[in-house]
């Protein structure tokens, strides 16, 4: 680079010095949360709420085992505790997100999964919900704001057996429990009791084919 003539370089400094000197460059201050706006608080229903609240609870609990030999049915029962453990507790655009796990005895853990709770319901979902409410299927909704008792059912039309999927909520204990089932030959789901200001109160996982295993924890319907 070419230095300037003499003549020009004075002038410069001529301009700059009946400006009273060189001014400081003007700099925009830094932005705040670039992107998506601030994801605000979202307020649940209470017969959920304390899904999203980090914790770990221990409950009574019973493997039942039922199935049938020549001598006639036969039924073992295996009594030990299941830990649940609320933690991963997080707050999305428009609901709150957490996972839910429960073991100690077998079949508890299909109670485990993760959560999520939005003013209008509460649904249990997969690797692919993304944190995106509008993924929501209304149809799979567990509890709405303010339960009540239902019984919702999708047969499978397509396949050679019967088979489906069925949704009931019903009331216990002062809280309601939400059972969510499968079958097409075998059948098998879960259950999971909440109660406002207590949270998890129990819960529920089973399987029968060619015997049933019931494995209940906690205060929960038994089937």
């Amino acid at each position: 680079m070419r230095m300037r003539s003499g003549a020009g370089w004075l002038a410069v400094v001529l301009v700059l010095a009946a400006c009273g000197g060189p001014r400081p460059v003007a700099t925009a201050p830094p932005l705040a949360n670039q992107g998506s706006a601030a994801i605000g608080e979202v307020r649940l229903p209470a017969i959920y709420a304390g899904l999203f609240v980090a914790a770990a609870k221990t409950f009574p609990a019973e493997l039942v085992v039922s199935h049938t030999d020549v001598t006639g049915p036969v039924t073992d029962r295996q009594v030990g505790e299941v830990t649940c453990t609320i933690d991963d507790v997080q707050t999305i655009r428009g609901g709150k997100i957490a996972e839910l796990a429960c073991d100690g005895i077998e079949m508890a853990n299909l109670v485990s999964g993760t959560y999520v709770g939005t003013a209008t319901g509460l649904w249990r979902v997969d690797g692919s919900f993304e944190g995106d409410i509008t993924k929501l299927d209304r149809e799979q909704v567990l509890l709405g704001a303010t339960p009540a008792k239902a019984h919702t059912e999708h047969k499978d039309a397509d396949s050679g057996i019967d088979s489906g999927s069925a949704i009931l909520v019903e009331p216990h204990a002062g809280g309601w429990c939400v059972l969510v089932m499968s079958w097409g030959g075998d059948e098998g789901g879960w259950q999971l009791c909440l109660k406002e200001g207590s949270g998890v109160i129990g819960g529920h996982g089973f399987f029968a084919g060619g015997e049933s295993r019931d494995a209940y924890f906690g205060d929960v319907r038994r089937l």
